[in-house]
């Protein structure tokens, strides 16, 4: 597994930018691209709180990302999310707004379609398939841009756990019913992870150092290339950078 790391010392476009790009070079991601696809980029969006709550994908890591699609001619870009709520317009446009990726159009369009399709998962698994949002399911590129944090059931969210918003609204819940207990939530995760398969995913994190008497604050921007076309025990394949 590739891996490198960069930490930039605020949420600063100026630093995020050239981390984004030096990750971008590193995985050699232009090459998988081309100009017509449909690039869908998932943020973590799982409540309407302000980019200075760290609980969502901060817009800034988005926008560079956004920034460096269009440096390389990509035409067709999308944010897509469910949040924990409602899956509608009105709840959505405010989840837009108050997590500030409204800021982010026109670079970007916000996604208004808000169907879903069934998805047959890979032979084997527990689950037969999965019911995801319409855009992840059509997207030729998918970018997982997630928040790593702490969580109640799973011990931290990161990019396997950030893709269950890519299933719609209050059917959430249903999975939490189905798979009550942490393993086979988890295991749902993993299989949830690798029917969606995103081509990368950028992780990001903030820090807290205490160092004499005083918090640090570190940004870690994280990216991780096709991990999820893996069973977790065999990453040596994949494209990682952090």
């Amino acid at each position: 597994m590739i891996q490198t790391l960069h930490i930039v010392p605020e949420y600063n476009e100026d630093l995020i930018y050239p981390a984004i790009c030096k990750s971008m070079e590193a995985l050699n991601i232009a090459a998988d691209l081309r100009p017509e696809m449909k690039i869908v980029i998932k943020p973590n969006m799982v409540m309407a709180k302000s980019p200075d709550f760290p609980a969502t994908t901060h817009p800034l890591v988005v926008k560079a990302v956004i920034r460096w699609l269009r440096e390389q001619g990509m035409q067709h870009i999308t944010i897509a999310e469910s949040s924990g709520g409602l899956y509608n317009a009105e709840a959505m446009k405010h989840v837009y707004h108050v997590c500030g990726m409204d800021a982010l159009s026109p670079e970007a369009e916000l996604n208004m379609d808000f169907s879903a399709q069934t998805v047959n998962c890979p032979s084997g698994f527990k689950n037969h398939s999965f019911h995801l949002i319409t855009p992840i399911v059509e997207a030729d590129y998918i970018i997982n841009i997630c928040k790593l944090k702490t969580h109640a059931m799973t011990g931290y969210s990161g990019g396997i756990k950030n893709l269950f918003g890519t299933i719609p609204g209050l059917e959430k819940p249903q999975m939490h019913y189905r798979w009550p207990e942490i393993e086979d939530f988890s295991n749902m995760l993993l299989e949830l992870a690798q029917t969606v398969s995103p081509q990368l995913t950028v992780m990001s994190l903030v820090k807290n150092i205490k160092q004499e008497m005083h918090i640090k604050m570190m940004y870690n921007i994280t990216t991780f290339k096709n991990v999820f076309q893996y069973q977790m025990s065999n990453f040596n394949n994949a494209k990682t950078t952090i």
